[in-house]
């Protein structure tokens, strides 16, 4: 078995690392007289796509932090995001049909939850609750 598809085997099917599957036959007596690619090459490899091997098969390779901020190419698509919803999935309503709303606010720090009942789903309303709230806690209100 050619290296390169010994090395696929066990990165898949083992959880191997690039770096682990060198190593291992650089030690192991059935590679030595054989060719052996360097942990380099094999990462070139993979990045450049010329391996059944991909960046999104090894989980440890996409937490490390690099040197340059870039999107990844290879992260899982997790579903919509929040942008590309609709407007109609951030507005619940219930089934009377008498106008009130609730705004519900979460203090970040205690994690102190307030919910206010509102007239209406509108900005004034809103302004109107956060501005009593913001009354009703003057200097600590911040």
């Amino acid at each position: 078995m050619e290296f390169i598809e010994y090395a696929c085997d066990k990165i898949l099917d083992d959880d191997w690392s690039p770096d682990a599957v060198v190593g291992f036959a650089k030690q192991h007596t059935d590679w030595k007289d054989k060719r052996i690619v360097s942990t380099k090459t094999l990462y070139n490899y993979i990045d450049q796509s010329k391996l059944s091997v991909r960046n999104i098969d090894m989980p440890m390779k996409s937490k490390l932090n690099t040197k340059k901020r870039h999107i990844q190419k290879h992260r899982r698509v997790l579903g919509k995001s929040i942008a590309e919803r609709s407007p109609e999935i951030d507005t619940v309503e219930g089934k009377k049909s008498d106008d009130n709303a609730l705004l519900t606010i979460i203090e970040r720090k205690t994690r102190n939850y307030y919910a206010i009942q509102i007239d209406d789903q509108d900005h004034d309303s809103v302004d109107y609750a956060i501005q009593k709230l913001q009354d009703s806690f003057g200097k600590l209100f911040p």
